[in-house]
């Protein structure tokens, strides 16, 4: 059964769905995106391939889970780490937009360019709205916007939505200073949940190596109508 997905097809102008299942119904109209998400088994990998040509595998999405533990962990002194200021809305975007290039979104090329920017921005622009249990940060270095991090918390986990640094200052240890930040801001939860796709290889190295485990997989479908 299709579900509409109202938030995604508001931000992109496209008639958005999720499915439980890839199936093998007609699509009654174009302007159409539907999303199933299959959890991952390798013996299933033929039979979602061969189920519906229809649909697209766009990629592999990886969950990863750690404690969240502060023994050892001081603030890195060279970084800010700051709730965003409204004021700074458009430049977090503008960070957002010029370093995030791994999204189910940016993987399915099929969809226009234009329409993902139009989602990423909805996106960001979302934390804005101060709803109950979405944050959103921005990181400083020398009083300069560098990065932002924007998280939901869920029950006793914090989620990493997303997660940008200027590529300018990759390789400098920016990364792993807001991860540490991010458990001193919220010390008494359990975990920190975060979710890529295994085509960002470096993503993957940097959450292994700062102790992330892997918990699931999913098979990522897209069917897409112009």
């Amino acid at each position: 059964m299709l579900v509409k997905d109202l938030w995604l097809s508001k931000a992109s102008n496209i008639n958005c769905f999720n499915v439980k299942t890839l199936s093998k119904a007609k699509i009654i109209k174009r302007n159409t995106l539907i999303t199933c998400k299959i959890k991952y088994d390798k013996k299933d990998d033929l039979i979602n391939k061969k189920n519906n040509s229809k649909f697209k595998l766009i990629g592999q999405n990886v969950i990863f889970s750690k404690n969240i533990n502060i023994k050892n962990i001081s603030p890195n002194i060279n970084l800010d780490f700051e709730v965003s200021k409204k004021k700074d809305e458009q430049k977090i975007i503008n960070i957002c937009l010029r370093n995030m290039k791994s999204s189910r979104f940016d993987l399915d090329l099929r969809i226009p360019r234009i329409k993902v920017k139009k989602i990423r921005v909805n996106w960001i622009s979302s934390y804005f709205l101060k709803l109950e249990n979405k944050f959103i940060y921005s990181v400083l270095f020398k009083n300069k916007l560098v990065g932002l991090l924007c998280v939901l918390k869920k029950k006793k986990n914090i989620i990493i939505d997303l997660i940008a640094i200027s590529k300018k200052y990759n390789g400098k240890g920016f990364g792993s200073a807001i991860i540490d930040n991010l458990q001193l801001q919220f010390p008494k939860l359990k975990n920190i949940i975060v979710g890529t796709y295994k085509k960002n290889k470096k993503a993957m190295l940097f959450y292994k190596k700062y102790g992330f485990k892997e918990i699931k997989t999913y098979n990522v479908f897209h069917y897409y109508e112009k």
